[in-house]
């Protein structure tokens, strides 16, 4: 079901950072937000980074080559287009700072 050769990457590296899921799991959403406002708010930071880091306006020069920072802000991506918004928030907030890139309001 298409996605594309980075939808797999994504998947690929997804899969080997984090374990099974049990049949408990439970999506997580970021603390004081509906899931909805979750997932708008996680689709904007997701924006924000692919637009002014990924797309070559960011700092990298913090990490080596910048890898093992963009690899976390792609997971953290994936993460928000699962429902992970609980985890993948804190992430990309991280990276746009770190980028110095405004982080958007709620």
């Amino acid at each position: 079901p298409g996605g594309g050769p980075l939808a797999v990457w994504v998947q690929a590296a997804a899969a080997r950072t984090r374990p099974e899921r049990p049949a408990s799991f439970r999506i997580l959403t970021a603390p004081g937000m509906t899931a909805a406002q979750a997932t708008a708010y996680c689709s904007k930071l997701s924006w924000a980074y692919g637009e002014y880091v990924a797309g070559g306006m960011g700092d990298l020069t913090n990490d080596d080559d910048g890898t093992q920072a963009d690899i976390n802000a792609r997971l953290a991506i994936a993460q928000c287009h699962e429902g992970q918004t609980g985890a993948a928030i804190p992430v990309l907030q991280q990276e746009l700072r770190r980028n110095k890139v405004p982080v958007p309001p709620v």
